[in-house]
C-alpha cells in the first residue's frame, strides 16, 4: 500500500496522476486565501476530489446550511450582511458549479441542484432575495428521448439569476431558464423558460410576465414608507 510519503512515486510508476485535493478555501478582503477545515453554521462534504469552496469574508451568518460537492466542483459564496438560513447546494456532478454573488440572502430552506450531468452551472447576482423553499436544478436527473428519432430531448442546461432577484415563497426555476435582474417570480411559481424583460414581475405554472418597469426593496410597506415620507 502507498503512504502519503510516497503517493507521486507510486502514481507516477502506475501511469497516473497524484489526486487533486479538495479546497475550503476563505478568502479575506484584500483577496487572500486561506485554507481550512470548516466554517461556523456550514458543512461541506466532498464526495471526490479536486473541488474548490470559497467563501468571501465577511461571512454572511450561515444557519443549518450544507455543501455536497463531486469531481473538481467549484462553489463560490461571496460576502453578505444578511442570513443564509438552510441553504443546501448539490454541485455532485463532475465540474458542476455554484456561483453566488454579493449580499445574497436565503429565508428557509433553498435547494441549489447541479447534479447528475457534467460540466453545468447555476450563477446568481448580487443581493438577490429568496423566500422559503426555492428549489433550482439545472436537470430533470431522468431521460425523455423522442421516440421518432431517438435523440435525448432534455438534457441539462446553466441557469442564470440577474442581479437584484426575488424568487418567493415555493419558487423552482428549471434548467436553460434565465431571470433577469430586477426581476420578482411570484409565490409557487414554476420559471420554465428565460423571463428576459428586467424589472418585471414573473408569476404562474409557467411562468409569465405579468407586470412591466417595477422595483422592489427589502423594506416592509410602513418601513419603506416612512423612510419616503418626505
Amino acid at each position: 500500500m502507498c503512504t502519503n510519503f510516497f503517493n507521486k512515486i507510486c502514481n507516477f510508476f502506475a501511469g497516473g496522476k497524484p489526486s487533486q485535493k479538495n479546497k475550503l478555501l476563505v478568502v479575506n478582503i484584500d483577496g487572500s486565501e486561506k485554507n481550512v477545515k470548516k466554517i461556523k453554521g456550514l458543512k461541506v462534504s466532498f464526495l471526490s476530489t479536486g473541488a474548490t469552496v470559497k467563501i468571501y469574508k465577511p461571512f454572511p451568518r450561515f444557519i443549518g446550511c450544507k455543501i455536497f460537492c463531486g469531481k473538481d466542483a467549484v462553489v463560490s459564496i461571496k460576502s453578505s450582511k444578511h442570513d443564509i438560513k438552510r441553504l443546501f447546494i448539490h454541485a455532485t456532478a463532475k465540474n458542476s458549479q455554484c456561483l453566488i454573488d454579493e449580499d445574497f440572502s436565503v429565508k428557509k430552506d433553498c435547494k441549489l441542484i447541479v447534479t447528475k450531468e457534467t460540466n453545468k452551472k447555476i450563477s446568481i447576482g448580487k443581493d438577490c432575495m429568496f423566500a422559503t423553499n426555492v428549489l433550482i436544478r439545472t436537470t430533470d436527473a431522468h431521460t425523455i428521448i423522442d421516440q421518432k428519432n431517438k435523440e435525448v430531448i432534455n438534457y441539462a442546461q446553466d441557469i442564470t439569476i440577474g442581479d437584484n432577484v426575488w424568487l418567493a415563497y415555493g419558487v423552482t426555476v428549471l434548467k436553460g431558464a434565465n431571470i433577469a435582474s430586477g426581476s420578482i417570480v411570484g409565490a409557487e411559481s414554476v420559471v420554465t423558460k428565460s423571463c428576459d424583460e428586467p424589472n418585471a414581475i414573473y408569476a404562474g405554472v409557467p411562468a409569465k410576465k405579468i407586470r412591466s418597469n417595477i422595483k422592489w426593496y427589502r423594506d416592509t410597506v410602513e418601513e419603506y414608507l416612512e423612510k419616503h415620507a418626505n
